[in-house]
């Protein structure tokens, strides 16, 4: 349980950590890889959440029409 704990800490650090460095970083290299720590950092989150396949697709496949297409009004 305190190891867990350890690494949601740190991960939630890097996570906050790389969506700071995408927004500041001046040079677009560093802000990409800034933003791969992000996503690494997410990716560690939801494997501590038990969300595995979030972590696997990303929001590749998890956003879009939960039920159905939006209803044409009337």
């Amino acid at each position: 349980m305190w190891f867990e704990q350890v690494i949601f800490f740190l991960a939630a650090f890097g996570a906050l950590a790389g969506a700071l460095g995408v927004v500041i970083l001046r040079n677009p290299f560093y802000s990409v890889l800034a933003l791969v720590a992000h996503l690494v950092a997410l990716a560690v989150l939801f494997l501590l959440l038990h969300a595995e396949f979030l972590a696997a697709n990303g929001c590749r496949i998890a956003q879009g029409y939960h039920f159905s297409r939006p209803l044409e009004g009337s």
